[in-house]
């Protein structure tokens, strides 16, 4: 999988997409090559919106132990707050 960043400039909205691998690359998962992922995201011009996509090939492999919750897999976007006073 080539490693890239795309930026695309529209109309509606500006996207931002990535693809990359994670896993151990030692390891025997994806073949010693990490498990391939592409990240989406549309930043829209008029509407207070971000839509963010995510995709994985596993292709039969895992990530993690269904027993040990620090080994999962955890998709966090952290966010701003606005707070009045």
């Amino acid at each position: 999988m080539n490693h890239a960043n795309r930026f695309y400039d529209g109309e509606v909205c500006s996207i931002l997409e990535r693809s990359e691998r994670f896993g151990p690359i030692s390891s025997a998962v994806a073949g010693g090559r990490g498990i391939p992922f592409r990240e989406r995201y549309c930043f829209f011009k008029h509407q207070p919106v971000i839509k963010a996509e995510l995709e994985f090939d596993f292709n039969g492999d895992e990530v993690g132990d269904s027993h040990i919750e620090e080994t999962k897999l955890n998709g966090y976007y952290p966010t701003a707050r606005l707070c009045e006073n």
